[in-house]
């Protein structure tokens, strides 16, 4: 296009005597060939950038209403993709999620996003591109601007005892796995907690399973099973919940990035992670690095045992406060 310009021009300037008329007539036609471009991007990056992402003015409110509207074990679970809504409303979450898990006590789950995205998938990062969680399960609660409130429509009740180490102990039958050693240590997050240190002998993955379990009965509305855990930032093994039954078992972490903390001076201190942290450096030190896990996952329909579980791939995995919730639809 550039070029054709540059033809165009020379060869009006043996046309028009004037160099100002040759300089209009060029200016007019290159408007004319840019114009339907420029309309074209102009629909373009705002369909493809802008339309599902929050406002300073938007990002701000919410901020506010999280302040103003919530409980302080209330979660709230936003995009982690909304750059504008994570400035603003990320180290308030973060904190959230350390009460909750620190106190061992929920008191609902709130999903804050664009009004184009549905709810159950505002969690998803990443390759996760599948939501356990169903359309009907959120209930709306509050507009500002483009952005939307909604509450997942459940009750939380817990499932099992606390997650201090002695009680998560006592629903592990330890002495039938000789593979296994489990000691203690003093938990980062509170200091009058300990949690759990679990060595494993040999290379292969091991599933390591409760022997308590609980009989659960869903019809109707879906239920969920939430767990939280805490464990160090680096590691590969994983706490979680197991069902029997059949169909699909998928799981989806809420806030997945938002809940990790670094190490110093015997504190731990929230760790935002940068947007672009694909193309940055990774830290030196990740043993200094701890991460609170919040995962939910939905139930069958009809009856079910449920039981905790950990998902064993390192030598050495560390789990703080592990507990979980039945999420029983309320109405």
């Amino acid at each position: 296009m550039a070029n054709g310009i540059l033809i165009l021009s020379r060869v009006l300037s043996g046309w028009f005597t004037w160099s100002h008329m040759k300089e209009a007539t060029v200016v007019l036609v290159a408007v004319g060939f840019l114009w339907s471009p420029i309309m074209n991007l102009k629909d373009y990056y705002p369909s493809r950038l802008g339309n599902t992402y929050a406002s300073i003015n938007e990002a701000k409110q919410v901020s506010e209403y999280i302040t103003r509207e919530t409980t302080p074990h209330q979660m709230v679970v936003f995009p982690f993709d909304d750059r504008v809504l994570r400035f603003f409303v990320e180290e308030q979450v973060a904190k959230k999620m350390a009460q909750i898990f620190m106190e061992e006590n929920l008191d609902g789950l709130l999903f804050i996003g664009h009004k184009d995205i549905a709810p159950k998938n505002l969690p998803l990062v990443g390759l996760v591109k599948a939501s356990p969680l169903s359309d009907h399960s959120f209930v709306l609660v509050q507009e500002i601007g483009d952005l939307r409130v909604h509450k997942l429509d459940v009750q939380a009740v817990p499932l099992f005892t606390t997650g201090s180490a002695p009680d998560v102990q006592s629903r592990f039958d330890l002495e039938k796995h000789s593979r296994l050693e489990v000691t203690t240590m003093p938990s980062p997050w509170t200091g009058d907690r300990r949690m759990l240190v679990i060595q494993k002998n040999g290379g292969t993955d091991f599933l390591f399973k409760s022997h308590q379990s609980k009989l659960v009965e869903s019809e109707g509305k879906a239920g969920y099973l939430l767990s939280v855990f805490g464990r160090k930032l680096e590691q590969s093994s994983i706490a979680g919940i197991l069902r029997s039954g059949k169909g699909e078992a998928s799981m989806v972490f809420l806030n997945y990035m938002s809940g990790i903390s670094r190490e110093e001076e015997g504190r731990l201190d929230w760790f935002p992670v940068h947007p672009y942290y694909n193309f940055r450096p990774v830290p030196d030190n990740l043993e200094l690095f701890w991460r609170i896990e919040f995962s939910i996952m939905a139930l069958h329909n009809g009856r079910q045992e449920i039981r905790e579980a950990f998902s064993l791939k390192d030598r050495m995995s560390y789990f703080d406060g592990f507990h979980s919730y039945l999420l029983y639809p309320e109405s």
